[in-house]
């Protein structure tokens, strides 16, 4: 049997196969563009889709957690209004000439880095809804699927980390737990699992990616992971 610590973020204990599901890779090479204008009609028209994307999840989170914590989703449609954030985008396209997703990507890290700078828990827990948000952007922009729940009986999801939005698209009748190797007890997506009344740990002591089909259990009551290696 082998042992793993973390931080428990919603509480309940639950046995399963453990699924590891790779975080995928938004880092967009920088691209050089002749039609500015084309870029900016793209990332406006990206922007209008992520908004009629989130209201869809905000439906949904309404269903399973109810309007207080479904709220974190109206959040993330503000932010996708705010000027700084947008205003950051098209300057980025129009002084540099880069592609759409480039500046998305670009501008989210540049928050996200000034997120992790402060000594505000809070702030810094907000990193991931600014990550989430240029996903769901870039995902449009480039065209690529988004998170789908697994389907099964009895698993347990480890991913590095996991967005607001890949928590509440998470099917309850098949997932018993998460498990992420980094994350924040502050974070919505941590608010989001516990509404769901989902057993998370986060901050574990060691990358289990290894051992996806293993036998696991969690006790996040303890912030304890058994792990079957026969």
């Amino acid at each position: 049997m082998h042992i793993v610590h973390g931080t428990s973020v919603s509480k309940g204990k639950a046995s399963g196969n453990l699924l590891f599901i790779d975080n995928e890779n938004y880092s967009i090479p920088k691209a050089s563009t002749n039609n500015v204008e084309q870029e900016l009609v793209k990332f406006q028209k990206a922007r209008a889709d992520a908004m009629n994307q989130l209201q869809s999840v905000y439906e949904r989170a309404l269903h399973k957690v109810g309007e207080s914590d479904a709220k974190i989703f109206v959040i993330q449609q503000m932010m996708i209004h705010d000027n700084g954030f947008t205003n950051s985008v098209k300057e980025m396209i129009k002084d540099e000439n880069v592609s759409a997703q480039y500046a998305v990507s670009s501008v989210a890290a540049s928050h996200v880095k000034m997120l992790e700078s402060t000594n505000d828990e809070y702030m810094q827990a907000r990193k991931a809804d600014v990550w989430d948000l240029s996903q769901r952007v870039i995902r449009i922009l480039t065209r690529r699927s988004g998170f789908k729940s697994p389907s099964g009986k009895n698993i347990i999801v480890y991913k590095h980390s996991l967005t607001p939005s890949e928590i509440i698209e998470l099917d309850r009748s098949s997932i018993v737990a998460t498990i992420t190797y980094k994350g924040s007890l502050h974070s919505h997506s941590a608010i989001l699992a516990r509404a769901m009344e989902l057993p998370g740990i986060t901050d574990i002591s060691e990358d289990i990616y290894k051992f996806d089909g293993k036998k696991t259990t969690v006790d996040a009551d303890s912030g304890k992971i058994s792990i079957e290696t026969k």
